[in-house]
């Protein structure tokens, strides 16, 4: 006799139950629930050491700029718009070890250009990208630099600069009493390069420094109009107000303020920024001499937000220095580590904008120097910048011995 197969049938709200759990699990994982639940991410706010972004794509590295890093000289980040790079400074540091840092995947775009590249930099001594300036020179491209005359009295930007001049490379020279003090890199109209790092060894491989590479054509526009500016000889009060794109909007919220000294005056910005911010304030300078900028950290601190400084070391007691203020003030603030210098110019403000460029916090990169700042709106870019905060801060509690 056959056995007998006994079914159990689902009741008709059974089956109701079944689709609706069914529903609320794929709603779940789709996302859905973000708007009322927030994030599910467990990532914390702020990191000991540089992370990956979280935001894919990241830019397109068609010149393989990122190929020509050694890690142990150079970090770099990638998000959606942006790499930023940090240099890694050894000490003591040695010629024989000048190769890889970010100066090499500077290189590696120039010698990728096909049409013109534009450098402003407040000093210049490095052979290798004199060397790729004169390759270029050689397969027609149009390079053209601008250069402050501070710094002709050394041998090596003497050298370098008279190779260039000698190759055909015309240089407009800064030279009032007053600095050129960008930073910049434009080329093919496609690419800018901007930051904290001059183009010398130094700070390429001994000093602390930040330099954010984009194709952002607005921002390439920004800068490309300042260069073209700068070459012509309109320096200082006879620099136009003309930025094309002085604040862009990207896609996640993004937004990219730029700003030229003397001519947008960047404290009050620097200054409102600061006041409106509702968690923390971190800063990299290497001078801080401006009382405003010094005052709304006071004033940020007394109202309970976390503030903490790292100054550059050789800076701290020096005239005018906001050291002692902000000590004084109880903000945590520290002597750097580097045995070398610090000499980065940045704000991480609560945690999602950063404030970076070739503008000290000082009198003179407001009212006198050419600058550039950027004032980014980017919570993946910010955790980037407040990584090597941390990593320089904790560096700064507990400096090595280098003979200081």
């Amino acid at each position: 006799m056959a056995r007998s197969t006994s079914t159990t049938k689902l009741k008709p709200w059974q089956i109701v139950v079944i689709l609706v759990i069914a529903g609320l699990v794929y709603a779940y994982q789709a996302g859905y629930f973000n708007r009322w639940l927030g994030s599910t991410s467990l990532e914390p706010t702020s990191v000991a050491g540089p992370t990956t972004p979280t935001n894919p794509p990241t830019m397109a590295d068609p010149n393989n700029v990122l190929a020509a890093l050694d890690p142990d000289k150079a970090y770099v980040a990638e998000g959606a718009w942006y790499q930023v790079f940090f240099t890694r400074p050894s000490y003591p540091e040695k010629a024989a070890g000048r190769k890889g840092g970010v100066d090499a995947a500077m290189i590696a775009d120039i010698d990728a250009a096909k049409s013109t590249i534009y450098i402003a930099s407040f000093d210049f001594d490095l052979e290798l990208m004199t060397d790729a300036l004169i390759r270029a020179k050689k397969r027609k491209v149009k390079v053209q630099l601008v250069v402050d005359d501070e710094n002709l009295a050394s041998p090596e930007v003497a050298e370098t600069t008279g190779r260039l001049e000698a190759a055909k490379i015309p240089i407009t020279w800064d030279e009032r009493s007053a600095f050129m003090h960008n930073k910049i890199v434009v080329i093919d109209d496609t690419i800018v390069w901007t930051g904290s790092m001059n183009l010398v060894v130094n700070d390429v491989y001994r000093n602390n420094n930040n330099m954010i590479r984009s194709t952002v054509p607005e921002l390439v526009a920004n800068y490309r109009q300042r260069f073209l500016d700068l070459f012509a000889g309109k320096l200082g009060s006879k620099a136009p107000k003309n930025t094309p794109n002085p604040v862009i909007k990207l896609a996640g919220g993004v937004q990219i303020e730029t700003y030229f000294s003397p001519v947008d005056k960047p404290r009050s910005k620097i200054v409102n920024y600061i006041k409106k911010a509702k968690q923390s304030v971190n800063v990299l300078a290497f001078s801080f001499t401006d009382d405003d900028t010094a005052q709304a950290l006071i004033d940020r601190h007394e109202a309970g937000l976390e503030i903490q400084v790292v100054m550059e070391a050789r800076n701290a007691d020096g005239t005018g220095s906001e050291f002692g203020i902000l000590e004084d003030a109880g903000i945590p603030i520290l002597r750097d580590a580097n045995c070398y210098i610090l000499h980065n110019k940045t704000m991480i403000i609560d945690e999602k904008i950063v404030i970076t460029g070739s503008y000290n916090f000082t009198a003179a990169a407001e009212n006198n120097n050419d600058e550039n700042l950027l004032i980014i709106t980017d919570p993946d870019l910010a955790r980037h910048y407040l990584a090597e905060f941390d990593r320089l801060y904790a560096q700064a509690k507990n400096p090595a011995g280098c003979g200081r």
